[in-house]
């Protein structure tokens, strides 16, 4: 954590996918792509009296959609972790959360982007361990708050 001295970080995360909601009787996690311009397909065909048919693929998108937001923000936690390990010095090879050998810090460019107008750290030391670690409304799945929990439990220094 930072002292008195020391800047807070804070870490702007922004995810892309399915908001994880539900609205108006619409569980957006359970469909298989959500269109601008009308309501998600399978909220549709259940307006339309076939929701006893799609109940088993409205399961089967659910759990396929939080297997997948776990492991994104699994990947973004290390990712972190690769950074932290990285500017205090430390060995990054280690065990991941999961029990795998992580022998460096996840591939950046797929975790995080940055187009030609964005700023470059000024130094290594801009790459510590954020103190805050901010998510987009609906962008973590009630579910997964687990996960951020025991992130932030195996994160912080004694």
């Amino acid at each position: 954590m930072a002292s008195d001295k020391e800047p807070i970080r804070v870490a702007l995360v922004q995810l892309q996918g399915h908001p994880a909601l539900k609205i108006g009787g619409c569980d957006f996690l359970s469909q298989p792509f959500i269109p601008h311009d009308s309501a998600p397909p399978l909220t549709l065909l259940s307006r339309y009296g076939l929701a006893s048919h799609i109940e088993d693929l409205q399961t089967l998108f659910r759990e396929e959609y939080l297997k997948w937001s776990e492991q994104r923000l699994r990947g973004i936690f290390e990712w972190f972790r690769g950074n932290d390990r990285e500017t205090k010095g430390a060995n990054p090879s280690t065990r991941s959360e999961s029990g795998d050998n992580v022998d460096s810090p996840p591939n950046t460019d797929a975790l995080i982007s940055h187009d030609k107008d964005s700023p470059a750290p000024a130094d290594e030391s801009d790459l510590r361990f954020p103190d805050v670690i901010v998510f987009p409304e609906g962008g973590v799945p009630r579910r997964l708050l687990k996960v951020i929990k025991d992130f932030y439990l195996t994160s912080i220094e004694p």
